[in-house]
Formats: structure tokens, C-alpha cells, sequence
């Protein structure tokens, strides 16, 4: 049921995502192109579910860990959609690139391991070394999108206070 349930709103975030990238009304265009990136991403992570559930992929996988990718840009990119909503007319910048320079760090990490795991076989990793290096890094991109949160939030604050 958990995977009916779960394949359903894939599908209807990837239908929203459609929808907002088209924008019949073209008004706030990279406001709605970015918004429509974060409800891709979510179709991404939902997606990812959906082929795990029901075994097309794996959770080692190599597309599969690709797709996982946009766990780790879903919050910036909501954090940007927020940004130009409040400032339509606001222009990209070169130090906007280091809002994705977690993703772009996890993805290096993502090749080397798969250049290491040739070597390495799992059992010569000891559990206890896995259960905190997955505990850490929970607690890092927990608090990664903790602080993106608290940005918009205090963007909007802000804005609403300026209005």
C-alpha cells in the first residue's frame, strides 16, 4: 500500500513540475523555474523510493545513487525559489554557485567511492564504523537543510516586514 501511496504523489509531483515549468502566464518566470526545480527534486526522492520498492534498482545502484543527487540540492534550490519570488528581478551571482557546493561535493565523494569499491570488500569495513559515519553525516544534511529552512524563513520575515 506504502508504495501505491508512494508511486501516486511521484507522479503528481512530476505533473506539477511540468506545470509550473510551462507557466502559461509567464509571470515570475525564474522564480517559477526554480520552484519548479524543488518540486522536481521531490520527484526525484520520490522517484528514487519508487524504483527501490519495487526492485527495478537497487539502493547501491549506480543511476539510483545519481538520482539521489537531488536530496542533497532540493534545499538550496528551495531556498533560491524563495529568494526570486520575494526579488523577481534579482540577478544570479558567482558566489550563488556555492549553494550547491555540498551536492557537488557528495557526487565527488560518490565517484571515489565507486573508483574505491572495486577494492575494498565490505566486511573489511567494521559496523561500528559504518553506524557512526551514517549518524554523522545524518546529523550534517540534517542541519544542512535545517539552515536553508531558516534562511527562506528569514527571507520571508524579512520581506513581509519590508512590505
Amino acid at each position: 500500500m506504502y508504495s501505491i501511496f508512494n508511486a501516486i504523489i511521484c507522479g503528481a509531483a512530476f505533473l506539477l513540475t511540468f506545470i509550473i515549468f510551462v507557466n502559461q502566464n509567464k509571470i515570475n518566470v525564474k522564480a517559477n523555474r526554480w520552484f519548479g526545480s524543488f518540486i522536481g527534486c521531490i520527484f526525484l526522492i520520490l522517484f528514487e523510493n519508487v524504483i527501490v520498492d519495487s526492485k527495478i534498482l537497487r539502493e547501491d545502484d549506480i543511476l539510483n545513487q545519481l538520482i539521489n543527487i537531488s536530496s542533497f540540492v532540493v534545499a538550496p534550490v528551495f531556498y533560491l525559489s524563495v529568494c526570486y519570488y520575494i526579488e523577481p528581478v534579482r540577478k544570479w551571482k558567482a558566489i550563488d554557485y556555492l549553494h550547491f557546493s555540498f551536492a557537488f561535493l557528495i557526487f565527488i565523494l560518490l565517484i571515489i567511492s565507486w573508483i574505491i569499491d572495486d577494492n575494498n570488500k565490505p566486511e573489511d569495513i567494521s559496523p561500528e564504523i559504518v553506524q557512526k559515519t551514517i549518524a554523522i553525516f545524518n546529523f550534517i544534511f540534517s542541519l544542512y537543510v535545517f539552515i536553508y529552512c531558516f534562511l527562506a524563513y528569514r527571507k520571508i520575515v524579512k520581506h513581509e516586514k519590508n512590505d
